[in-house]
């Protein structure tokens, strides 16, 4: 499925190749996001867990929603949400990446503004995400009216994810 906001085209994820190129996008926006907030080992072991082809394949099959945004036959972004809570309603978006010279373009603000509507239309109350707490997109979030609802501590292997979960209504 493909849909087209303004000069965005949202595509959803359907196959390996759609798979690949949310690799390489997120080989492209993963270190630099990270370089200063986490060691290198860490980006290089939490990219193999999470990024690597079999990983995002078997988030796929786990209901994990993914949708790439192109601008100009350009993958610019990506994103990805599963329903978190169903009794309450709660999505959580648990990847969102830009190109890093396509940030504070609107991307970010237009991609959020799609998921909502993806899924508002299946009943959603709350969008939920998780943000480590010294990610500058904290500032983003807040300012597209995202609320820091807890901060939380997540063992991760040998880490720990230091994070704010952020919520805002559907």
């Amino acid at each position: 499925m493909t849909q087209i906001i303004s000069n965005l085209e949202f595509k959803q994820v359907s196959n390996p190749e759609d798979l690949a190129v949310i690799h390489q996008l997120a080989a492209q926006t993963w270190p630099a996001t990270y370089a200063n907030i986490i060691s290198q080992a860490q980006i290089d072991f939490m990219f193999e867990k999470m990024y690597a082809l079999p990983a995002l394949a078997a988030q796929l099959t786990e209901g994990h929603t993914f949708w790439i945004v192109w601008r100009d036959g350009q993958a610019v972004g990506f994103v990805s949400y599963i329903l978190s809570n169903a009794a309450a309603q709660v999505w959580k978006i648990q990847k969102l990446y830009c190109l890093p010279q396509k940030q504070k373009s609107g991307l970010g603000r237009a991609t959020i503004d799609f998921v909502r509507e993806q899924i508002r239309q299946q009943g959603a109350k709350t969008l939920i995400l998780n943000v480590n707490r010294y990610n500058s997109a904290l500032h983003f979030y807040q300012k597209y009216g995202f609320e820091i609802a807890q901060t939380v501590d997540i063992p991760y292997y040998d880490y720990v994810l230091n994070d704010y979960v952020m919520q805002i209504a559907v």
